[in-house]
């Protein structure tokens, strides 16, 4: 069955017509001599109503479901509030401050890790408040699931080097504050990377392969009412990823990591 939504644009658009045809016919009319007056009159009225209301219902429409430059037409009932193209990423409150906002809980799942290794201090601050901050990443043990994801983001080599440095630097984190700041890895390849804040709003960026930085979707989550869905596949993924509580267990993705990195000069000298 088509949507209403589908239905009603060439409706309006027929109705506009219809309109303005009127309009023009009931000018001619008023110029003709010998036309009766009252009729003259009431087709004037009658195209007038329907040039108002295509033009009411026009407006009406584009405040409904206004979006701001770059936005993406979106349905609020499917969980999204906003989506964006990457490239629009100013028009969204910077990551920092999202983080800063959070109050219980702080969810990341990480393809690329950059951003998340520039917002270290600011969520270990937040675990020391006592806020649950969880991150989630590739595990290093498998060496298909970084190539891989190397590819998708198209950075074969730089992709083993970030996984090293993410390890190294959030280990000393996860040392100070155990409690709170937590880390799992996953055995997945997810085509997103995720943000969660409080359980109830966040971010979902779609990977595709081949496409550009500025080209990618970015999605705001409504993961308290209607996008619950969203959360529950995350945390369903973070359910089942393998938790480093020891640091025996970073230092065993470092190494694996770092092989990797060895292999990659070796073969690229």
């Amino acid at each position: 069955m088509r949507s209403w939504r589908t239905i009603w644009k060439p409706l309006k658009i027929g109705l506009a017509l219809l309109a303005w045809l009127a309009t023009v016919i009931g000018f001619i009319l008023l110029l003709t001599p010998g036309q009766i007056s009252e009729i003259n009159q009431r087709t004037l009225l009658i195209s007038w109503i329907a040039v108002g209301f295509i033009i009411a219902s026009f407006f009406l429409g584009r405040q409904i479901g206004q979006a701001r430059p770059g936005q993406l037409p979106i349905d609020p009932s499917a969980g999204i509030i906003h989506a964006f193209r990457r490239r629009e990423i100013e028009q969204i409150l910077p990551l920092s401050d999202m983080i800063r906002q959070a109050t219980s809980d702080i969810f990341f799942l990480g393809l690329s890790l950059p951003k998340l290794g520039s917002c270290a201090g600011i969520l270990e601050d937040k675990a020391r408040q006592g806020i649950h901050v969880r991150l989630l990443v590739p595990d290093p043990n498998e060496r298909w699931l970084v190539l891989a994801i190397g590819r998708i983001l198209q950075r074969e080599e730089p992709y083993p080097r970030e996984l090293s440095w993410f390890f190294n630097n959030f280990l000393p984190i996860w040392k100070r504050v155990p409690n709170a700041f937590e880390i799992r890895v996953h055995k997945q390849l997810p085509s997103v990377t995720a943000s969660m804040f409080d359980d109830k709003k966040g971010y979902i960026e779609i990977y595709m392969y081949g496409w550009s930085l500025d080209d990618r979707l970015l999605f705001e989550v409504d993961y308290a009412e209607t996008g619950r869905d969203y959360k529950e596949n995350l945390n369903r993924l973070w359910n089942e990823a393998i938790p480093l509580n020891t640091t025996e267990a970073f230092i065993e993705r470092i190494n694996a990591v770092d092989e990797l990195i060895h292999q990659s000069r070796q073969n690229h000298p």
